[in-house]
């Protein structure tokens, strides 16, 4: 299949929210909204079916982490420097190589490269290491989607920010549509590989793993479900990712807020606030 033709995917390797998941979240979001706000960017798979639906809208994206937030401005402003500095990376690849470039976490290190190379780091880190830590046998980039990516994005209103999630309360407003997708969901943060496994440090700084700022999962769920309570106070639509085999699902089950939205059967579920459930409910009564 010619590339033209191709879905874009996400710019580096993730483990979970791929494009069918994204297809399935586009296919029972709203039609129109103002603004696409999404606080825990990783992959980026919903964001980029929703900016190929709909030019109009602004597009906020933002994480805690500034390596991932770098990643997808060097993609948007400078994809062919990105492109060769991966090259090298790839070129060089094996576990020795693998294993040096992830221990260059330190700040002091980071500070010393440039934007293209710290997101080349982090690229490279994605698609060459496994889940389970070791070196991939060939780094996973796709050259054709990142440059298809970038002009997907010079072509639309995106704002990338480094930012905690439950600082979205500043702007999120009416007609707007917040993607909640929170290290515990079953999206783009489900299994991720751990880029830094194979230097024997599991996950480390510089890598796209941080958001908020609570010690645990509760304080975490916590600081979500005000945030979900706020976001619906302001009558924004908000959609969420149920993770799979039960845990946090049954948490949003218990929240007033939240509405089971669809199905996929095949144990991936969306969920929903009440301003989307009710704006349904509105739409099938008049049809």
């Amino acid at each position: 299949m010619p590339d033209r033709l191709r879905p874009l995917t996400p710019p580096y390797l993730t483990a979970g929210g791929g494009r069918r998941w994204a297809d399935f979240v586009v296919g029972h979001a709203p039609a129109v909204f103002e603004t696409y706000i999404e606080p825990f960017l990783n992959g980026g798979a919903v964001a980029i079916a929703m900016m190929e639906r709909s030019a109009d809208s602004t597009f906020h994206l933002s994480s805690a982490d500034p390596e991932t937030v770098n990643a997808w401005q060097v993609i948007a402003s400078d994809a062919e420097t990105l492109i060769a500095h991966v090259r090298e990376h790839r070129d060089r690849h094996d576990r020795a190589h693998l294993v040096a470039v992830s221990e260059r976490d330190a700040p002091a290190h980071l500070a010393g490269m440039t934007p293209a190379e710290r997101a080349a780091r982090f690229v490279y880190l994605r698609g060459g290491t496994d889940r389970d830590g070791s070196a991939r046998q060939a780094v996973a980039f796709d050259e054709a989607n990142a440059r298809r990516l970038s002009a997907l994005l010079q072509n639309r209103d995106v704002r990338f920010e480094v930012r905690e999630f439950f600082a979205i309360v500043a702007q999120v407003a009416e007609e707007d549509l917040v993607y909640l997708d929170p290290p515990f969901s079953g999206g783009d943060h489900a299994a991720d590989p751990a880029p830094n496994a194979a230097a024997g440090t599991g996950t480390a700084a510089g890598t796209g793993t941080g958001n908020g700022t609570g010690t645990g999962p509760d304080s975490l769920l916590k600081e979500i479900r005000s945030l979900v309570g706020t976001v619906t106070a302001r009558g924004a639509s908000l959609l969420a990712p149920g993770p799979p085999g039960g845990g946090p699902a049954a948490v949003y089950a218990g929240w007033n807020t939240m509405a089971l939205h669809a199905d996929r059967g095949d144990g991936d579920t969306l969920w929903a606030n009440r301003t989307l459930t009710r704006a349904q409910r509105a739409r099938q009564a008049k049809e």
